[in-house]
């Protein structure tokens, strides 16, 4: 994934962020595909049912972490502002590609489950201190909250693979410079 492309524009609009953040979760979700095929049979009901799971995991991950920094970066009212768009078109977006195949009523069901998702995912992510806690795998880390859920949500219950998707997780997370990301969007014609 080449993040670069994003940087070369000074002033970035939310779709652009959004973009990342759908990138990012989506990267981290392909990590583990390949387990959930294994253990529930490839394209199966319930391996593309655990995989999307999984996928929304990262995402919501993503989506706080954003949060996170705009509210440290931007203030209260300006993280506000951001977070009221872009979840919108991460609402939206994520509804149209993984679900534009289905009936409109079932993806407005979809739509509504993500509202009441991300806002648990966020309370639940929002207890956390920090990104990582180094040597305690049970603490009170972002990853390490990420792994837990990830591997309850998938039914995987090597710790080996679901580690590698998270150690990727870090990996795209500094790479992808959300700080920078989101010190560049343009919230003005968007307020």
């Amino acid at each position: 994934m080449n993040w670069m492309n994003i940087f070369k524009k000074k002033t970035l609009s939310p779709n652009d962020l959004a973009k990342s953040i759908v990138l990012a979760s989506a990267k981290c979700t392909e990590v583990i595909k390949n387990e959930i095929d294994k253990k529930y049979g490839q394209d199966s009901k319930e391996a593309i049912t655990k995989w999307m799971e999984v996928q929304y995991e990262f995402l919501f991950f993503f989506m706080h972490l954003a949060m996170r920094s705009a509210q440290s970066r931007l203030g209260f009212k300006n993280s506000n502002k951001l977070q009221n768009i872009l979840y919108p078109i991460i609402k939206d977006t994520t509804t149209q590609i993984w679900f534009g195949h289905w009936p409109k009523k079932y993806q407005e069901g979809v739509k509504a489950k993500f509202i009441d998702d991300v806002n648990i995912a966020e309370i639940e992510y929002s207890k956390c201190k920090a990104l990582i806690v180094k040597n305690q795998p049970y603490s009170d880390g972002l990853i390490q909250k990420l792994a837990f859920n990830v591997s309850k949500i998938s039914g995987l219950k090597n710790f080996a693979t679901v580690a590698i998707s998270t150690d990727i997780t870090l990996k795209l997370y500094i790479e992808m410079k959300l700080d920078q990301l989101i010190d560049s969007v343009n919230l003005e014609g968007n307020i």
